[in-house]
């Protein structure tokens, strides 16, 4: 009796990994392939502007370029003493 019982439990856990098993399976197949983003384009008005702020640390920070000649817009906190 106990070897019955010993198959039967055996052989409802096989079952049951199976299922599990097919459930994985068909549950990647249904995920749509997903494209990676687009890398974010940055317009060419947008610039990086550093600060030197002593011997061994450079603030950084973007700016916006609003005139032909090169004047660059920052956040007021970046043009602060």
């Amino acid at each position: 009796m106990q070897t019955v019982l010993s198959l039967l439990q055996r052989y409802n856990r096989t079952l049951f990994m199976a299922a599990v098993l097919l459930l994985y399976v068909q549950a990647e197949e249904a995920w749509p392939a997903v494209a990676a983003p687009a890398p974010a384009t940055i317009p060419d008005s947008v610039v990086l502007v550093l600060k030197l702020v002593s011997a061994s640390y450079v603030k950084p920070v973007t700016g916006v370029v609003i005139s032909s000649d090169g004047l660059v817009l920052v956040p007021a906190d970046f043009v602060a003493a």
